[in-house]
This record gives C-alpha cells, sequence and structure tokens, in this order.
C-alpha cells in the first residue's frame, strides 16, 4: 500500500476485491482500459447538459469492471 497523502491513507484494492469495500468509501483501483464507449450526451431532469462516457478497467486479477465518467 502507496500512502501518497499524509492526511488521508491510501486503499489499494483488487477489481476481484471490490466486494468487500464498504459501501460508499473511497479505494483506489489500478488497471488497464480494456474498451471504451462514445461520448453520450445526457440532459439531467434539472435541465442541465452533461457528457458521459463508459470505460472497462481490467487488473492483473483478469477482473473486469464497468465505470461511467
Amino acid at each position: 500500500m502507496v500512502n501518497v497523502n499524509q492526511t488521508k491513507p491510501t486503499l489499494l484494492v483488487l477489481l476481484n476485491d471490490l466486494y468487500s469495500v464498504i459501501k460508499d468509501s473511497f479505494c483506489d483501483m489500478i488497471g488497464v482500459c480494456k474498451s471504451s464507449g462514445e461520448l453520450a450526451d445526457l440532459l439531467t431532469r434539472a435541465g442541465k447538459n452533461l457528457t458521459s462516457m463508459e470505460i472497462v478497467l481490467m487488473d492483473w486479477s483478469a477482473t473486469c469492471v464497468s465505470l461511467t465518467l
């Protein structure tokens, strides 16, 4: 585990161990981008325009996780 910020320790988690992370807590992951989707324009209920993209990360445990940015 690497401690980058002395006031907030870093919790480095393998993708296949994400189930053990407490809900609504923060952790760090290291992986490679296996695939990425196209940019998508979204309109919120409040009328604000947002842009999103879905990516798939994979680490050395061969586990993939889909993320929306």
